[in-house]
């Protein structure tokens, strides 16, 4: 049994065996979208992480134990990258059964301390907390805001900028993030079916309705 995956507009042939593949997936499809803001009412970096983790479910004891987890990774050592605008506050526990990812953006930035002890300004915070088994993705996401924030200024600018939250969603869609799966997931996945007989227009209509 084979299973082709598309991947950068090539197909990977996988045998039935374990190994995962790489694939790809949009980083904004796993921002929670209510816990993107873009004028922070926060005056300090513990503040900063209240209001947005406060805001990951609608549960309240699972937002203050995200809280507390991002509070005490903070006090092993500033997320805060020295010579930017930017802090990555994250946390990995196992209590955690969810990815939770969201965005932060203070316009007139928070004084903050990065690893260092230097003092700056943050502006923009990436808030992520997940199960340790999710450790890689959180990883590529550091990585890819971490890039954008040296290299790519006009990136930032937009979403510094944004006017609404579509708009700053609308920066970040081009944004894909490096995740691995393993035969197991794929098959286990609900994908949409269609008959023998339909048209391979129908076909691709289904493909583009369901984004595969």
């Amino acid at each position: 049994m084979y299973i082709y995956i598309r991947l950068q507009n090539q197909f990977l042939a996988h045998s039935g065996q374990q190994s995962p593949l790489e694939a790809l997936m949009r980083l904004v499809d796993l921002i929670t979208p209510h816990a993107c803001i873009l004028k922070l009412e926060a005056t300090t970096k513990d503040a900063a992480i209240e209001e947005i983790g406060s805001r990951f479910t609608d549960d309240p004891k699972t937002n203050q134990e995200i809280i507390t987890a991002l509070k005490e990774r903070e006090k092993q050592g500033s997320t805060v990258i020295s010579g930017t605008i930017m802090a990555l506050p994250h946390s990995r526990q196992t209590l955690f059964k969810d990815f939770y990812l969201g965005i932060g953006i203070s316009p007139g930035g928070i004084p903050t301390l990065d690893s260092q002890g230097n003092p700056q300004k943050t502006k923009l915070f990436i808030i992520i907390a997940s199960h340790p088994s999710k450790n890689q993705l959180m990883l590529n996401i550091m990585s890819i805001f971490a890039e954008k924030i040296k290299n790519d200024p006009q990136f930032i600018e937009r979403l510094l900028t944004a006017p609404h939250k579509d708009g700053l969603l609308k920066t970040m869609e081009p944004l894909r993030i490096s995740t691995k799966v393993t035969l197991e997931q794929i098959i286990q996945k609900d994908y949409p079916s269609i008959s023998p007989n339909a048209s391979l227009v129908s076909a691709v209509s289904l493909l583009s309705e369901k984004n595969l």
